[in-house]
């Protein structure tokens, strides 16, 4: 009996598992490579318990939806649940069977093939037609082309939703353009969306096909957001573009531009007191990749030079993508320097060959330097003697000298180098009460403005002219010239700066 007993619950479990209350069903049992494919699992029950499924022939589940269906057939209730999967797979898939847990009994569904296939672009005729056009396949890097997206619309066709794949293309810098052109071609409603590209390596590359989506709005079935974007309340259809082949050649000549260019270099003042800075503006226009232009760096001897990051403009000018590259820089000396000519190397587009500019060399005087009043060894004038004198007509001659002297010394010279004397001593005073009234006039701006500084930067323009004055100085502009040049975090005690000022 106990072998009669387990032979009867096998075969009930067999038969509850094989003849089931739950079905699993494909939504189409064909879908394009990428493309979301979904399957429904459905049972019959009050109280259903569906698998928790993370993936399927290992790709992931991205969404799930369920629903559930009451009727009542002459007096009888019935309640029918489904849930419903979403994924995108590559390849041709198995799906497995799942248990499902029905009013405390489980259930298995049946396995189920999905077939995956590989989409072909889309052809005249179409509904919905995705074209991909260039204005060049082969560039120089550096250089730029354009690529018009131009979706299709059959003019009998309508549609609610549209949404299309950002083009990606490996090794390029893409960028959209705002305009977007709407037209009509051979019975089609067009609308074309530019981009243009930027190669950053020399290689053969392709584009590849892209993808949009055309949807219409249908009765959603889900409340699941997921659900009512993917395929609840929009019926999407899909076509892909074809694709495209590029060659990027290398750029000639170890440069890293390409285009057309033109370089200046202006500063604010070329005459200056020591230690202020003269204020250098570098400038470079031209249609070209102006957003690969380095940063410079100046070397000129006896300076400091404190440069600025670059500023970088650009335009879509006729078709011409381009722009400005602006550097500034701050330079300091306490003798006169010249600035010399700033060199720029690029591939010229119309030349089709190497190209070298060049700014204008500036020359700098710089006024009230130390340097310049540094005293000046004289030679002594020499005496020459004839070898015949005779040393005693030596002494006689110095006799006669002394002899000479004291007579020419009188009470009038007394009195009047006395007078002298006096004056010198009032214009003395009258000078030195004027130096420390226009040194007090000097501090009483530098003060305020120290107090009006609102950063670094302001600090630092106030505090350069006075650099090689003290060694205090000196130390609060490298901490400022570390602040906003190596990102550092020096804090600047402006208190300080203000007693130093004060106290000179």
């Amino acid at each position: 009996m106990l072998n009669l007993g387990r032979v009867f619950l096998i075969l009930t479990l067999f038969i509850n598992l094989t003849f089931s209350k739950v079905s699993l069903t494909l939504d189409t049992p064909v879908v394009y490579e990428g493309n979301l494919a979904q399957f429904s699992i459905v049972a019959d029950g009050n109280r259903v318990k569906f698998p928790d499924i993370d993936e399927v022939g290992g790709y992931a589940i991205l969404g799930t939806s369920s629903s559930q269906n009451i009727s009542i057939i002459n007096g009888a209730k019935s309640k029918t649940v489904s849930k419903i999967y979403a994924f995108k797979p590559l390849k041709s898939i198995e799906i497995p069977s799942f248990e499902v847990l029905v009013d405390g009994k489980l259930y298995k569904t049946e396995p189920a093939n999905l077939e995956v296939v590989k989409q072909t672009p889309n052809k005249t005729g179409d509904e919905f037609i995705v074209e991909l056009r260039t204005n060049k396949n082969k560039l120089i890097l550096g250089d730029h082309l354009k690529l018009d997206v131009v979706f299709k619309i059959r003019a009998d066709v309508k549609f609610d939703k549209f949404d299309y794949e950002f083009p990606k293309i490996e090794h390029f810098l893409v960028k959209q353009l705002n305009d977007v052109k709407n037209s009509s071609e051979n019975g089609y409603i067009t609308q074309t969306i530019s981009f243009l590209l930027f190669p950053q390596q020399a290689g053969s590359y392709e584009i590849s096909p892209l993808k949009a989506y055309f949807g219409n709005t249908q009765k959603d079935q889900f409340s699941d957001p997921f659900f009512s974007s993917f395929f609840g309340n929009i019926k999407w259809k899909d076509t892909i573009s074809n694709s495209l082949n590029l060659e990027v050649l290398p750029l000639p000549g170890n440069v890293q531009n390409f285009g057309k260019f033109s370089i200046n270099a202006t500063v604010d003042k070329t005459k200056v007191n020591a230690n202020e800075p003269v204020n250098l503006t570098l400038k470079i226009n031209g249609d070209g990749n102006i957003e690969d232009i380095k940063k410079f760096d100046l070397k000129i001897d006896n300076t400091l030079i404190y440069p600025n990051n670059p500023e970088i403009k650009n335009y879509l000018n006729n078709g011409l993508y381009g722009g400005e590259f602006l550097q500034k820089f701050a330079i300091v000396s306490d003798r006169n320097f010249t600035i010399p000519a700033i060199n720029f190397s690029y591939f010229d587009k119309d030349l089709n060959s190497t190209k070298t500019i060049s700014s204008q060399e500036i020359k700098i005087e710089v006024l009230n330097s130390n340097l310049q009043n540094l005293p000046q060894t004289q030679s002594s004038p020499k005496i020459l003697v004839s070898d015949e004198l005779k040393s005693d007509n030596l002494n006689e001659i110095k006799d006669e000298n002394l002899s000479n002297l004291k007579t020419k010394i009188s009470k009038k010279y007394l009195i009047l180098t006395f007078i002298l004397g006096f004056i010198l001593g009032i214009i003395s005073m009258i000078l030195f009460s004027k130096i420390n009234f226009k040194r007090e006039k000097k501090q009483k701006p530098i003060i305020e403005k120290l107090k009006a500084a609102k950063s670094d930067k302001e600090l630092f323009d106030l505090l350069l002219p006075y650099i090689k004055t003290s060694k205090f100085i000196d130390e609060i502009l490298a901490l400022l010239e570390e602040n906003l040049y190596k990102n550092a975090s020096n804090k600047i005690d402006k208190r300080k700066i203000i007693e130093y000022f004060l106290n000179i």
